[in-house]
Parts: C-alpha cells; sequence; structure tokens
C-alpha cells in the first residue's frame, strides 16, 4: 500500500516535470520567433540605412530628409536592440525559475523514491 501511494506520488511529479519541460519549451520557441520577427526587423532597416548611405543627392532638403530618416533608422535598430535585450533577460529570468521548479521537482522526486525504498 505505501509502495502503492510513493508510487502514484512519483508519477505524479513525473507528470509536473514533463509539463514544466514543455512549458519551457513553448517559451522557447515563442522567445525564439520574437528574436526572430526582430532580427528581421532589424536586418530590414539596417538595409534601409545601407541604401540611405549610397544615396548622393545634390538637393540639400533631399539630403536633410535623408539624413532625418537615416537617423529614423538607428533609432529604430536602438530599439530593436533594447527589445531583443529585454526579451533575452526574460528568457534568462524564465529559465532560471524553470531550472529552479525543476530543482524542487528533483528533490520530490528523490523524497518519493527514498519513501519506497523504506
Amino acid at each position: 500500500m505505501a509502495n502503492t501511494i510513493a508510487e502514484n506520488k512519483i508519477e505524479g511529479i513525473k507528470e509536473e516535470f514533463n509539463n514544466e519541460k514543455q512549458k519551457i519549451m513553448e517559451n522557447l520557441r515563442i522567445k525564439n520567433e520574437q528574436i526572430l520577427r526582430l532580427k528581421r526587423k532589424a536586418d530590414i532597416t539596417h538595409s534601409k540605412s545601407s541604401k540611405l548611405e549610397t544615396t548622393t543627392n545634390s538637393d540639400h532638403s533631399e539630403s536633410t530628409t535623408i539624413i532625418q530618416n537615416y537617423e529614423q533608422n538607428i533609432e529604430s535598430l536602438v530599439l530593436i536592440h533594447l527589445q531583443v535585450s529585454f526579451e533575452l533577460s526574460v528568457l534568462k529570468t524564465e529559465l532560471k525559475v524553470s531550472q529552479k521548479n525543476t530543482q524542487n521537482l528533483t528533490s520530490k522526486l528523490e523524497a518519493a523514491k527514498s519513501e519506497i525504498q523504506k
């Protein structure tokens, strides 16, 4: 009877562990997609900036517009960089929490195993 209870506890812990693992994998997938989207956005913005650099124009007002667009693109790149940094920091925090949860589940599993062995 005690073995059955302990085995049920172990199964419950394993299920929790698998659920936690699924959450981690889903979060990683979502964060990866977000980072890829931001990277594509940065690549597009960088491409626009590169095109602006190669554009030469004798008309002063057009040159001013080109410079303003270039500055806006740089600002966009900075914002994208900040977004990526933030997403990475959130991901690191989520991983730390998941590691702690995994440690707790491992401790529970070890306790249940030792209970069975008694």
